[in-house]
């Protein structure tokens, strides 16, 4: 089920709720970020294909079947497939060609975005659907 952007006031209002503890803010106090822990990340993550702006009017999408794997199309169209781990607030990847990555997904300024285990930026979650339209 898509989430219509008529929801997301609600979807958000929910999580920013539950997730209010975990706040990174810059040294002005501005721009507050706030990251997901595990039970957030698992409702939004397990069962859902996000689609994902990337930068350059690129998109990826990203399904998790559950809770142990992850399947992403890169703007490439090509499909990579990895085992995944819910920590208490982010997640790791360990993608099947070898590479070993963490990720977290925080709400900033309204959005809902990616970031790699530098803490930057890695893509704005555009749409959640439930399942995998994308018949990974």
């Amino acid at each position: 089920m898509l989430i219509p952007h008529c929801c997301w006031n609600q979807v958000l209002s929910r999580f920013l709720w539950l997730a209010s503890k975990n706040t990174i803010a810059n040294d002005k106090g501005r721009n507050t970020m706030i990251l997901f822990e595990r039970e957030i990340l698992s409702e939004l993550m397990v069962g859902h294909t996000h689609y994902i702006d990337v930068g350059g009017r690129k998109q990826a999408s990203v399904y998790y079947p559950s809770d142990t794997e992850v399947h992403v199309k890169r703007p490439d169209s090509k499909i990579v497939s990895g085992s995944l781990a819910i920590k208490d607030v982010g997640y790791d990847v360990v993608w099947h060609n070898g590479i070993n990555d963490n990720y977290n997904l925080a709400e900033h300024l309204g959005a809902f975005v990616y970031l790699d285990g530098n803490g930057k930026s890695a893509g704005t979650i555009t749409k959640i659907v439930s399942g995998n339209p994308e018949y990974f």
